[in-house]
């Protein structure tokens, strides 16, 4: 399966490990809201983005967001639904993205 390339601002990252060995892992990524109507959000429109561990691991947030590039791929979750799964992460410039 392909990887895609987004440009995103990340707010939060967690990660739990579970008994047995499983570990959940997932950044948060954001942008502001553009068209609070249309959106139904004011501020920030935040969105969960599950990740490698190694991505939870290498992410430093001390200061936030964070301007990143991420490569997401196509990941079967529950109930047969298909979701973006974060594999890599690349610092950019120090600017927040701009809605375009």
């Amino acid at each position: 399966m392909f990887e895609q390339t987004m440009r995103v601002d990340v707010y939060s990252s967690t990660i739990a490990r579970i008994e047995g060995g499983q570990v959940y892992s997932a950044i948060y990524v954001g942008q502001k809201v553009v068209n609070e109507e249309e959106e139904n959000t004011k501020g920030l429109s935040l969105m969960k983005v599950a990740c490698d561990p190694s991505v939870y691991e290498t992410i430093d947030l001390s200061s936030v967001p964070l301007s990143c590039e991420i490569k997401v791929r196509l990941k079967k979750g529950a109930g047969g639904k298909m979701n973006n799964h974060c594999t890599a992460v690349t610092l950019l410039p120090n600017k927040p993205s701009k809605p375009s």
